[in-house]
């Protein structure tokens, strides 16, 4: 049985070019979490396109995903729940390519990830606040639950026992949480259904070989 494409909705607002280098701020509590430049795929109304290189250098608070896996449910929690943030550490991406998919105003991010060889590994649904836009690049907030998708469309939520926690602490209120749970509900039909952005073919996109791998600048740190 073949599977039907749906359309997109439109939004508008202004666009930046294909090729252009900005930056992705990821914010927590609104304080800055990580900084990395990252290329502009496609800036459409219905759209935000983003290609992070192999190789690119960022800043990240890194100690937190460092220790995760030493680190017990609550004590997880505690940092996330802390009003400070560890300090942020120059870093070099992985050697996986990435590709974030952004709808204006959508209340999460569909990422593709390849190994250096650009074989597709997996779908990654990012739950997050509607990206803000910068003039010099967007800013994120996650939300912390998390939906993973194979290639042939099999998935599993992530982070689940955190999003759980942190609601239970009051960190999301009540309806906090439950709309971020309906997104991830949305999500996962849309997975099911093969909607956009899964039955688009992104999976043997390209970047352009003419593109340089971005540069960090030397105000990463500036949110504005």
């Amino acid at each position: 049985t073949s599977l039907i494409c749906r359309g997109d909705s439109v939004a508008t607002h202004s666009l930046w070019q294909t090729g252009q280098q900005i930056l992705q701020h990821d914010l927590w509590r609104g304080k800055l979490l990580s900084s990395r430049p990252v290329t502009v795929v496609e800036d459409t109304p219905t759209r935000l396109a983003l290609y992070t290189h192999p190789g690119s250098h960022y800043y990240s608070a890194t100690a937190i995903s460092r220790n995760r896996g030493s680190l017990t449910l609550s004590e997880r929690v505690d940092i996330m729940m802390s009003d400070d943030l560890p300090a942020l550490e120059r870093r070099v991406s992985g050697d996986r390519h990435v590709l974030t998919l952004t709808p204006p105003g959508a209340a999460h991010s569909v990422w593709l990830f390849w190994t250096p060889e650009w074989h597709f590994q997996f779908w990654y649904v990012n739950l997050q606040e509607p990206v803000r836009r910068t003039p010099r690049g967007i800013l994120v907030q996650d939300q912390v639950l998390d939906i993973v998708a194979a290639p042939d469309r099999a998935w599993n939520w992530k982070d689940e026992d955190d999003f759980r926690a942190l609601a239970e602490r009051g960190f999301f209120t009540r309806e906090q949480a439950a709309s971020i749970r309906a997104e991830g509900e949305r999500m996962v039909a849309a997975i099911e259904r093969n909607d956009p952005p899964f039955c688009e073919g992104w999976e043997t996109w390209r970047p352009d070989a003419n593109w340089p791998i971005p540069e960090i600048p030397e105000d990463w740190d500036v949110v504005s």
